[in-house]
């Protein structure tokens, strides 16, 4: 495992093997927002990106570390217009989501009379609107959350880049 410079209070520090750097963040000596480089690199991050796994929701939703880490990393590098527009774009399928989980119900509810129509008895359909009304409703709060959050990031990259234009 490479070796890692730290920034820390505009001076760079180090290096530090990748297991001090982690046994660091896990006492709290070091934030998970204060970044590191490694040796014979440019590209400075997160160290939290090193001593946690990215998890699939965290890339799926574009990022992987914490807005505070984000907005330390971001102010290394210029923001772009095209990185605002990437994540504003992010936003859209979670609204996708979220408006067919409403319609589920009303979708389960045509089906139900279409079938009550063609002689099942109401009898054998009688769960099937209570079913659609909860998957809809699990449905419509997972996407409401994954929009909050795509939101929170796409104002922190907006920021980041209003920020930098002065």
């Amino acid at each position: 495992m490479p070796n890692y410079y730290l920034q820390r209070n505009g001076e760079q520090q180090g290096p530090y093997p990748t297991e001090e750097l982690k046994r660091q963040v896990a006492s709290g000596e070091i934030r998970v927002d204060e970044l590191v480089c490694a040796e014979g690199t440019e590209d400075w991050v997160p160290v939290g990106n090193l001593t946690k796994p990215t998890s699939p929701r965290a890339t799926m939703l574009g990022h992987s570390h914490s807005h505070s880490a984000a907005v330390a990393a971001m102010s290394q590098r210029p923001v772009t217009l095209d990185q605002v527009n990437e994540a504003r774009m992010k936003m859209n399928l979670p609204i996708l989501g979220m408006l067919l989980s409403i319609a589920l119900p009303i979708i389960v509810w045509f089906i139900k009379k279409n079938i009550e129509s063609g002689g099942v008895s109401a009898q054998e359909t009688r769960n099937l609107l209570p079913l659609g009304i909860f998957v809809g409703l699990i449905g419509f709060a997972t996407f409401l959350l994954w929009f909050r959050k795509a939101q929170k990031h796409a104002a922190v990259i907006k920021a980041s880049y209003e920020h930098s234009r002065g």
